[in-house]
């Protein structure tokens, strides 16, 4: 479920399926 109101969680979402390849995991933390 992607959830645009939790932004971490969203972006994780977006990283995994690979559509922001610019970004990696440790840009999470």
């Amino acid at each position: 479920k992607l959830a645009p109101d939790d932004p971490v969680k969203y972006d994780f979402a977006l990283t995994r399926f690979g559509i922001r390849d610019d970004m990696s995991i440790d840009d999470l933390l």
